[in-house]
């Protein structure tokens, strides 16, 4: 049961994050009229290796750090709070309806060379568009690090259900985005976009409550 409840959570909030548009969202919109659904899955494998390396620093350099109950609870804080903070900016934003997705593969072919490439050069696209986009960086210092602080414990496999629930929204996520460029949509229904933005944002709000919750709880032990 704990392992679902990481892998939901660690999906929920891995989808929160690859909505909103970013870099990577246009470099794929860039490469799949060429390259196909495949570029947006090599891409995202990219992604998706950059962070378990992420998560090997986590779980190997850093598990002695991870065991401390104050750095837990700290990490839960400010880690609840930044999901507090992003949960509101969705809301907003989906109340709006402010959140477009322009699949239009020509507005952004300026932002990568030759779309064809290989599968290796796609990978590394994938990982150094994510590694230098900073929002990025402040999620996984963030929200990243309280979910990878509350999947450890010694002896089970609540890392490899964080993983696995964040990679599985942002293949989902990136392979949809991929099949409708090449299906030639040019843009997702902003309704049903802002809707599923509001429902993302709802999530994370309560989740931020439940971390700061336990958080402050890890504090009150120390």
């Amino acid at each position: 049961m704990r392992l679902a409840s990481l892998a939901a959570q660690s999906f929920l909030t891995a989808l929160s994050g690859a909505l909103m548009p970013g870099p990577l969202l246009t470099v794929t919109i860039a490469r799949a009229p060429r390259g196909g659904v495949a570029s947006a899955f090599f891409l995202i494998t990219g992604h998706a290796g950059l962070e378990l390396v992420l998560l090997v620093l986590f779980f190997g350099e850093l598990r002695q750090v991870f065991q401390h109950p104050m750095v837990r609870g700290v990490i839960g804080l400010v880690g609840g709070a930044a999901m507090l903070w992003l949960g509101h900016g969705m809301l907003r934003s989906a109340q709006r309806r402010a959140i477009e997705v322009d699949l239009d593969p020509g507005a952004s072919e300026q932002h990568g060379p030759n779309p064809g490439l290989a599968p290796l050069a796609l990978i590394a696209t994938g990982a150094f568009v994510s590694i230098s986009n900073p929002y990025f960086a402040f999620w996984w210092a963030t929200v990243g690090a309280a979910q990878a602080a509350e999947a450890w414990r010694p002896g089970d496999l609540g890392w490899v259900a964080f993983y696995l629930g964040h990679i599985a929204a942002d293949y989902g996520w990136y392979l949809l985005v991929g099949w409708l460029v090449v299906r030639g949509a040019h843009r997702l229904s902003p309704l049903w976009h802002a809707r599923l933005v509001g429902v993302c944002g709802l999530g994370l709000l309560a989740l931020g409550v439940w971390f700061i919750y336990s958080g402050a709880g890890l504090l009150q032990r120390v």
